[in-house]
């Protein structure tokens, strides 16, 4: 895998995906982040088994292939890198090669074919809500989310779209928060879910701007 690409969206895209990577797993490729070079687009994603993020953004792929890096190290040697052109050279044994600006970087991943799978979204039902909204909706309601692991079905956001409304509500048993918009839920996409609250953080730090 070969590419080059842009040192400020690379770093943004890095900045998104690392936070849920643990310090200590039994997993060492779950400390690393999975790069994919393919068309025109670098995907990155990381994984804790139970939450996975993953972001894409343009680069120039000159080879394409696929990899993984110690996340928080990468982001360490990105983040003190100067502004312009990052090239990544990733060879056969998952070694990478980094040059931005006068400066070198050499680090070791693991092959990118060992890293969890996302589950299979083709038959997924789509519902479309503003990110501004799913961002103040939560805002209102994660905190009453109970922090008690005995009580597991309280631990998040409950999420119920039904009826043409968008229902989220949390509680702890003593307090409950609860919120509702109007949106255009379609029959077959009816449905209900509690969002873990640890996934709901991190929504509430990643969701930004419209869309």
């Amino acid at each position: 895998m070969k590419i080059k690409i842009l040192r400020s969206p690379f770093l943004e895209g890095l900045k998104t995906v690392q936070n849920i990577v643990a310090n200590k797993t039994s997993l060492p490729i779950l400390q690393n982040v999975f790069l994919k070079a393919d068309g025109s687009l670098l995907e990155m994603k990381t994984s804790d088994i139970d939450m996975t993020v993953r972001v894409k953004t343009d680069c120039e792929v000159i080879e394409p292939g696929e990899t993984t890096l110690p996340v928080k190290m990468l982001f360490s040697t990105i983040s003190k890198a100067a502004e312009g052109p990052v090239e990544i050279d990733v060879d056969a044994e998952d070694k990478a090669t980094i040059l931005a600006g006068s400066a070198k970087f050499n680090l070791s991943g693991i092959s990118g074919g060992s890293f969890p799978k996302l589950p299979d979204f083709s038959n997924a039902k789509i519902i479309e809500v503003e990110s501004i909204s799913l961002k103040e909706m939560l805002r209102k309601t994660a905190f009453a989310a109970a922090t008690d692991d005995t009580r597991r079905p309280l631990l998040g956001v409950l999420m119920r779209f039904r009826d043409g409304k968008f229902t989220m509500a949390a509680t702890d048993g003593r307090r409950l928060a609860l919120v509702e918009k109007e949106i255009d839920v379609s029959e077959d996409a009816q449905s209900e879910v509690v969002l873990p609250s640890r996934a709901a953080q991190e929504l509430m730090r990643s969701l930004d701007g419209d869309g």
